[in-house]
């Protein structure tokens, strides 16, 4: 049996200093955009959107452009798409709260050398039919490398993109995925480094999707309207670091529609710091380059 009770205390709370929250995932087909928000106390229930923010563009240490701010949700616009072997340097700054700062560089292009999809292979735990990815990229050499995987399915004469989603996956063995450890935390995408791979080693990865996670017949086969794709992102180590930090953050959450389980409620885990790459404030300043492959199917 459970029991519990309530007090009630008082709290002397430390007058709040707010900070700067800054955030971007810069790639080269999208102009660069710039959200801007501010932390707030415990007791302050708004978004922290700054709209009178001074956010400054530097490329290779020159000032290059100072954002206009498109009226929207904290979001400033630069004229601007990123490119390749350049640095880009934000810095934020307002009447009332410290300065920003970040910076970011592009990513190479990854090399997609094999992409396949085996239907029906293998049977899951209930016994229904799950499928094989398999995926070889080329693996820059003398750095380390980040990357994130999206899958998603799409009909031939349509634009709509379904996505494939990570927890329709089982029996996850891959050393190169189990080695950043967050895996049993649910994440909305597979994230991992080149630590498991020799200097410029192809890299090659091994997973397996139950039968839900794209569009079948009831015997398991391939619809035939359907392509399958896979977007491999080249991502930033800021990308990286902050991608693992906020599964957890976000799996250990007290969410309203948890605390109708006792269970889920005492047990949650405990918050998570997440991490952070602006200088003088909080967010991500990442940046990532995508490469696309239309999956080879196998029956």
């Amino acid at each position: 049996s459970i029991t519990s009770c309530i007090k009630e205390v008082e709290l002397d709370l430390p007058k709040h200093e707010p900070r700067l929250v800054v955030h971007t995932l810069a790639n080269p087909d999208s102009l660069l955009r710039i959200n801007v928000r501010q932390t707030v106390s415990i007791l302050d229930t708004s978004k922290g959107i700054v709209e009178d923010a001074r956010v400054l563009l530097y490329i290779d240490n020159i000032l290059y452009d100072t954002l206009d701010y498109s009226g929207v949700n904290g979001w400033y616009d630069a004229h601007q798409y990123p490119e390749a072997n350049k640095t880009y340097k934000i810095e934020v700054q307002h009447h009332s709260i410290p300065t920003a700062t970040s910076s970011f560089r592009l990513p190479n292009v990854v090399t997609i050398k094999e992409a396949t999809f085996t239907l029906g292979e293998l049977l899951n735990e209930e016994l229904q039919p799950a499928s094989t990815f398999n995926l070889k990229i080329a693996n820059p050499a003398g750095v380390r490398n980040y990357f994130e995987l999206i899958f998603h399915s799409g009909g031939i004469n349509t634009t709509q993109q379904i996505a494939m989603a990570p927890y329709s996956f089982f029996n996850m063995s891959d050393p190169s995925i189990l080695a950043d450890g967050n895996w049993d935390y649910n994440p909305p995408s597979i994230v991992f480094s080149d630590s498991q791979f020799n200097d410029g080693e192809d890299i090659t990865i091994s997973v397996n999707l139950g039968y839900a996670s794209y569009s079948t017949l009831s015997d398991g086969s391939l619809q035939s309207n359907h392509n399958y794709y896979v977007h491999v992102r080249h991502i930033t180590e800021a990308y990286y670091n902050y991608s693992r930090s906020y599964v957890v953050h976000f799996f250990n959450q007290n969410f309203t529609q948890n605390t109708r389980d006792p269970l889920t409620l005492v047990f949650q885990g405990d918050p998570v710091d997440l991490y952070t790459n602006v200088d003088g404030g909080f967010g991500l300043v990442g940046a990532y380059r995508t490469s696309i492959a239309q999956l080879t199917v196998k029956q």
